[in-house]
């Protein structure tokens, strides 16, 4: 898949995960991931392998990671907990993205998380991007089919501090029965979110 590796001994520190650091033939060598984007099908992602988990370890173990989904179709379930997280591309994910940036001191910290691109397909889940919490983010360009009943959702109806801001919204084409699903019976629910095209 057009990726670079550096060959190297092995540490201590490293953690096989088969996806950034691969095992080889000789134990005591590694084979580490080059990359300032990863690219799912670089992963392993095809229509029918899903690399989920895998990619999740990976997403959950620093900011700043940028996620490619090129041309074809991807099943894929992840959720964008961490900061400055971006996934985009022209592909397919057969699958969902959750929002859900990690809650720290019961206050949203801010993510600068961002979607584009990329269309959607219905694996399981009945929403193709579902809105947990988050401070800072964009979904844009994105292209959702009518398998899902939901769009883009949000759902929440706990006292909790707010959820939801700062969010811009735009140049989606929407096809599911509820294509923008907000409901918030809070009283700091939602707030400062651009609806654009």
């Amino acid at each position: 898949g057009n990726a670079f590796y550096k060959i190297r001994t092995i540490t201590n520190d490293d953690v096989v995960d088969e996806a950034t650091i691969i095992s080889l033939y000789d134990n005591t060598l590694i084979a580490e991931l080059i990359c300032d984007e990863y690219n799912v099908a670089q992963l392993g992602s095809t229509e029918n392998i899903d690399i989920s988990t895998k990619l999740q370890a990976l997403i959950d173990s620093k900011d700043n990671v940028t996620i490619y989904i090129p041309e074809g179709t991807y099943l894929l379930d992840i959720v964008l907990k961490n900061k400055n997280m971006k996934i985009y591309g022209k592909g397919t994910i057969k699958g969902s993205i959750e929002q859900n940036t990690t809650f720290i001191d019961t206050n949203i910290e801010e993510c600068y998380n961002e979607i584009s691109g990329i269309k959607f397909t219905k694996n399981e889940n009945d929403y193709a991007i579902k809105l947990q919490t988050g401070r800072n983010f964009k979904i844009c360009n994105v292209n959702i089919d009518n398998t899902f009943d939901y769009g883009i959702y949000y759902n929440y109806n706990s006292n909790f501090n707010q959820r939801i801001n700062r969010a811009l919204i735009e140049n989606n084409v929407i096809y599911s029965k509820y294509g923008l699903y907000l409901k918030d019976e809070t009283a700091l629910g939602c707030a400062d979110i651009t609806f654009s095209n």
